[in-house]
């Protein structure tokens, strides 16, 4: 018999199925993630939402991040006085993105992020300072390194803050 380990039959939700439980949602995953050969494994995104615990966790997520963000020299000044707008199109994004309903297209369109996100002069050292402050957000959230959703949420926003550069560092250091 197969059992996974206690982290995992928390955070998903598991049915028992000839001597072995498995995820209602994918069968493959499921083996994905308890494959010895690959200890950490990135779980497919419409799982995510759920798992975490859903809209509520994705705002205590997207909370965290923007009262790092309200003390940041280097990221505040992108952000408009008022953070409410834009917690809720990250919040309703992530939660898109994740599984969750689709709460951000009928807001704000097509996603289009590097075009949303072009007027701003993102570098290598506003990505990492962005990528710094969501890891940290994601643990203050217990979305920890020993969470099952934590590398497939980790290797997403990497992902998607390297797309974001539109500025080489000599042009982020003559603005």
């Amino acid at each position: 018999m197969i059992l996974p380990n206690q982290n995992l039959l928390s955070s998903l939700p598991l049915v028992w199925n000839n001597d072995i439980f498995v995820p209602k949602a994918s069968i493959p995953t499921f083996f994905k993630i308890l494959s010895p050969q690959n200890s950490v494994t990135e779980l497919d995104h419409s799982l995510i939402h759920d798992m975490i615990g859903g809209r509520d966790k994705f705002f205590e997520i997207v909370d965290n991040f923007y009262e790092q963000v309200k003390t940041d020299d280097l990221l505040f000044p992108m952000y408009p006085e008022d953070l409410e707008m834009a917690k809720k199109k990250l919040a309703f994004f992530l939660m898109q993105k994740f599984g969750g309903p689709d709460e951000y297209r009928p807001l704000r369109g097509q996603p289009m992020m590097r075009k949303r996100h072009f007027e701003f002069p993102i570098g290598v050292d506003e990505r990492n300072r962005w990528v710094a402050i969501m890891t940290k957000a994601l643990d203050e959230s217990g979305i920890d390194d020993s969470h099952p959703a934590r590398y497939t949420l980790q290797k997403y926003i990497e992902m998607m803050a390297t797309h974001m550069i539109n500025r080489s560092e000599f042009d982020t250091k003559n603005h």
